[in-house]
């Protein structure tokens, strides 16, 4: 069984959502749960140093 963490923020945020918003993001959770290769993977960022 795959485990779903939650961050704090978005915690936070769900419980704030009406009860239709909160019912599609379940939905959609259940949709990445079933196909998690589904959608474009995030670009990874290069960290560039600031100069000072």
């Amino acid at each position: 069984m795959t485990q779903v963490l939650q961050t704090p923020s978005f915690k936070k945020t769900a419980k704030k959502l009406h009860a239709n918003q909160k019912q599609d993001l379940d939905d959609a959770i259940r949709v990445l749960l079933d196909e998690p290769t589904i959608g474009e993977q995030k670009k990874k960022q290069s960290f560039v140093p600031a100069r000072l």
